[in-house]
């Protein structure tokens, strides 16, 4: 019952974010058309009119996913449970099972901040006894030098620091194929049968609870359907396809 009453709210929003799309696209384009038309409807006007169509789904999507957003984080008196409704069956005390990853993606960042921000949900992870269940991997685009060895010495010193407590490692391309999206293929194809989920972080990441990152696991442990996979049946195509469109909706957000 449960599953078919939550397949059924899936549905249901994905019904009225279609209608909320497609009506705004539709008055967009029509307002725009409304606008070209004085003076008459010639061949650049349609050129412009086509144009502004073909960038447009960005800007509505966008838009409707900041004001679906806000309402739920401004009314909803448990925001993230009204997103992933699994999440409220979460009493945070379950025994975290699986093994997740912590990918720190990075490129010519300042580690100093980084590790300042790492070190309050490290402590946190091996407060809670569940150190063993995290590994966490810096995965380095680095591409100055100087930085770059600064970077290794500064995530050398940090490994050492909590080996024994939170396994770390830190990882330097040399081509940076792919950027982002690259990055985390390769961490799929290097490690990715290692473990069962994986947290993505970029370098101004602040998690500073290791709660979270409990409260995460516990969640998908009960229905790892809901997390990135890194089982060896997801392809790792898929895994950087979905890292390339999270960097581009990122880039739309702002």
């Amino acid at each position: 019952m449960q599953a078919d009453a939550a397949g059924n709210d899936i549905f249901g929003r994905r019904v009225l974010f279609i209608v909320l799309f497609a009506t705004t696209m539709a008055g967009s384009l029509a307002l725009a058309a409304l606008a070209l038309a004085p003076g008459g409807f010639g061949v650049i006007d349609m050129t412009l009119l086509a144009l502004f169509a073909v960038t447009l789904p960005w800007m509505v999507a966008g838009f409707w996913n900041a004001v679906i957003g806000f309402l739920i984080m401004r009314f909803s008196a448990d925001p993230i449970a009204a997103v992933m409704p699994e999440a409220a069956r979460i009493r945070g005390d379950e025994p975290v099972t699986a093994s997740t990853a912590i990918l720190l993606c990075t490129r010519n960042e300042l580690p100093e901040r980084m590790i300042r921000n790492l070190e309050p949900m490290l402590a946190s992870l091996d407060a809670a006894g569940l150190g063993e269940r995290f590994h966490l991997y810096v995965l380095s685009d680095t591409s100055d030098a100087a930085i770059a060895d600064h970077e290794a010495a500064c995530f050398a010193s940090l490994t050492s620091l909590w080996r024994d407590r939170v396994a770390i490692t830190y990882r330097r391309r040399a081509v940076n194929t792919g950027y982002k999206a690259g990055n985390i293929r390769e961490f799929c194809e290097r490690w990715g049968r290692q473990h069962d989920f994986a947290v993505t972080l970029d370098a101004d990441s602040l998690m500073d609870a290791g709660g979270s990152q409990a409260r995460h696991s516990s969640g998908t442990d009960r229905r790892p359907a809901v997390d990135q996979r890194l089982r060896a049946r997801v392809s790792v195509r898929h895994a950087a396809r979905h890292a390339l469109l999270h960097h581009r909706q990122r880039l739309v957000a702002g």
